[in-house]
């Protein structure tokens, strides 16, 4: 069974992504979510909630929350990243700002995009 480690766990979309994991356990092999944020308090709640999702639907996914970074990549046949460096208040300022200038407010393309990158290719750096 492969491991899964999800870097940026704490977000509210983890939930969900352990109920797909769960339903497809059988197809992909998903033995194992491992759950990192930096807001250790955040992981851990949304780690209860994913093993909530779990035990409602009758899976076979384990979920855990992981130490530190290394604990969750380590062995993982798979790491899915889902950080948003600088918060929701990051990313409010870069729709802010583009909205201000006339372009589309939307925080993956455009300028907000852009500004979003920005931050998180040296985040993402560190972490690989």
């Amino acid at each position: 069974m492969s491991k899964i480690a999800l870097i940026g766990g704490g977000g509210v979309r983890a939930p969900l992504l352990a109920y797909g994991l769960n339903q497809a356990h059988a197809a992909i092999g998903a033995g194992e979510l491992a759950i990192f944020d930096a807001d250790a308090e955040r992981a851990t709640l949304m780690g209860r909630l994913c093993a909530a999702v779990v035990k409602l639907h009758g899976g076979a996914l384990r979920v855990r929350v992981a130490r530190d970074l290394r604990d969750a990549v380590e062995d993982s046949s798979f790491v899915l990243n889902s950080i948003r460096v600088g918060d929701i208040a990051a990313r409010a300022r870069d729709e802010r700002i583009a909205l201000e200038q006339g372009y589309p407010g939307q925080e993956t393309t455009g300028p907000g995009g852009l500004a979003m990158a920005l931050r998180t290719i040296p985040v993402i750096l560190g972490q690989a």
